[in-house]
């Protein structure tokens, strides 16, 4: 049975490597042509489209250059390109693109309409994912959870059918059905296990989250030690906590922003306020390139230091830090929820009421 099992997959990765060989000969000539094209400025990809207004890739160009600057400008060659190749998996692909761009510009309302395509719910592992954490952003918990569990299985779609070209795109999904033999699924599964837990650990349901995460850690042989950091500081358990925060503390500087918020957190929970402040203010500082890491690194910063203000019962100062938090992240659930019970500890009514319409409007949306 072995000597069968092991004779297909021999096959396979003889398949698999013809199927590369073509694909990279086939398509160097064109890599060359997309190198020489995205050097030109944008005068001459305009040019390029009115001299062939039905080749899909000189939007995809154009598309790439207004990304970072003019989203909506992008989006409308993102669906230009997806309306003359009229595929259903390429428009899904687009539809990914869209949605990734207004991500990482912080507008999660459309990045959700563009993730929700049908194609990428059903397939895409990617796309699920970044769903439910728009909606747990927005405090819709229990969609998130819906989204999560009806995933079916990934087939690597984004890399499938982003290619405008049939013959290439037809190429690529040869190969992904060959390597999908192999593929059990299983780092699906474990991703979906771990964005459950984060899910239940936004929500309050601690118990839950560290039950999957103890079935992800044994599936994975992975230890989210953040995650689990987090988890024990919301239950009050600081000495499980201690341990997680000890093993992020090893790595020093090579932490990101969720290490880096977590421990923040630790350090609130132990009233070590100096440290506290300084892992968030540290958090907080501009940087120059734009990226959606980055930017969502200076939010986690501000809603920790509103956290500390918040412990300090300094609360005029906290909802300073919220607001700022909220300029960049302007659909978040956790952050507007503490913003209103900050205009309620100082009385101010107005601004109440304010943010517990946002927050039943981002329930609602």
């Amino acid at each position: 049975m072995s000597f069968v099992r092991n004779k297909r997959n021999i096959w396979i990765i003889i398949i698999a490597f013809f199927v590369i060989i073509t694909m990279c000969v086939q398509t160097i000539p064109k890599m060359q042509y997309y190198t020489d094209i995205k050097t030109n400025d944008t005068k001459k990809l305009f040019a390029l489209i009115k001299k062939y207004p039905s080749y899909p890739d000189a939007y995809l160009l154009l598309a790439e250059k207004y990304k970072n600057t003019s989203p909506d400008e992008a989006a409308i060659f993102y669906k230009k390109a997806a309306e003359i190749v009229n595929n259903p998996n390429f428009t899904a692909a687009m539809d990914e693109n869209i949605a990734s761009m207004y991500m990482n510009a912080g507008n999660i309302i459309y990045a959700a309409k563009y993730y929700s395509n049908p194609t990428l719910i059903k397939y895409n592992i990617g796309a699920n994912l970044m769903l439910a954490n728009i909606l747990t952003i927005c405090g819709r918990f229990d969609q998130a959870i819906d989204v999560l569990d009806k995933f079916e299985k990934n087939t690597f779609l984004p890399v499938l059918s982003s290619e405008p070209d049939t013959f290439i795109r037809m190429r690529y999904e040869l190969f992904y059905k060959i390597m999908s033999l192999v593929d059990d699924g299983s780092s699906s599964k474990n991703a979906v296990l771990q964005a459950k837990a984060n899910v239940y650990y936004r929500k309050g349901e601690y118990d839950r989250a560290l039950n999957l995460l103890n079935q992800y850690m044994m599936a994975s042989g992975n230890i989210p030690v953040s995650l689990l950091l987090k988890i024990y500081v919301a239950k009050g358990d600081l000495y499980s906590a201690k341990k997680y925060y000890i093993m992020l503390d090893k790595y020093g500087k090579n932490t990101g922003t969720m290490d880096d918020f977590s421990k923040g957190l630790y350090s609130l929970a132990i009233n070590d306020y100096s440290n506290a402040n300084n892992t968030f203010s540290r958090m907080v500082q501009k940087v120059n390139a734009a990226s959606a890491g980055k930017v969502y690194r200076e939010e986690y910063g501000w809603y920790g230091l509103g956290l500390l203000n918040m412990q300090n019962k300094n609360y005029k100062e906290a909802a300073n830090c919220f607001n700022k938090a909220l300029e960049i992240l302007p659909y978040s659930y956790n952050t507007s929820v503490k913003l209103a019970e900050c205009y309620r500890k100082i009385g101010d009514l107005k601004n109440y009421n304010k943010y517990n319409h946002k927050i039943k409007a981002l329930l609602t949306f």
